[in-house]
């Protein structure tokens, strides 16, 4: 019998969904295209936050003599996974489903301001750390609605926090990682973020309005592809 696969479209300006029952993950010949464009812009966007640093108070980066090969390994599982995680948590089904029901913008307003709460109780939290990882979230949901993939999104997130904690050696949204280098930020903390890392302040703000800058360059002509 002739099988019938289940679909909704999606477009952002008509705030109308589309996915497959995969919600995003299934693999076709642009995911790993998408991983690799999404890295691209994570890095763009790291340069942008070295040079907001230096601007607002200073960037020093030394080599971390205390990492092993080991403890740089465990930590980049951890990063694909925690990536993985909340990308199918907050841009994945539940995303999708409140798009199809409420709306694209609402979805994501929604999806973020949660993806700001999840944050809460990290370590040296601050009020403008909670609005950056809010304005994260809609980044992440725009690159989702974008390529109608969580591969984007994906490649994004897991380059961002890979950068900015595992190699530059800043804090991670409060959380201190193995590292490859250390970062000492000077500057007053709503600029720079202090021990919340840069996404505590200013240049965090500025790297993620960067990053929906970079957004805009995104070409749209694979969205009708088909699983």
């Amino acid at each position: 019998s002739r099988r019938r696969h289940t679909r909704f479209k999606c477009d952002w300006s008509s705030d109308v969904c589309s996915s497959d029952l995969t919600f995003g993950t299934a693999i076709r010949p642009r995911s790993a295209g998408d991983v690799l464009k999404g890295s691209a812009m994570a890095a763009l966007m790291l340069l942008v936050t070295c040079a907001a640093c230096i601007v607002f108070g200073g960037l020093d980066l030394k080599p971390n003599g205390m990492a092993t090969a080991l403890k740089l390994a465990e930590m980049l599982l951890v990063l694909l996974g925690a990536a993985a995680f909340e990308e199918l948590v907050f841009r994945g089904y539940l995303l999708q489903t409140l798009m199809k029901g409420i709306g694209g913008w609402a979805a994501v307003a929604v999806m973020s301001v949660l993806f700001g709460a999840a944050h809460l109780n990290n370590p040296n939290v601050s009020a403008i750390g909670i609005i950056n990882t809010i304005l994260a979230g809609i980044w992440l949901s725009a690159a989702y609605v974008k390529s109608r993939s969580l591969w984007l999104p994906y490649g994004l997130h897991f380059a961002w926090n890979t950068g900015l904690g595992l190699i530059l050696g800043f804090s991670l949204s409060g959380i201190n990682t193995a590292s490859i280098w250390t970062a000492a930020v000077g500057g007053r903390e709503f600029l720079t973020g202090g021990a919340y890392g840069p996404e505590g302040g200013l240049v965090g703000t500025i790297a993620f309005a960067a990053g929906m800058g970079l957004l805009k360059f995104w070409k749209r002509d694979h969205l009708q592809e088909t699983s």
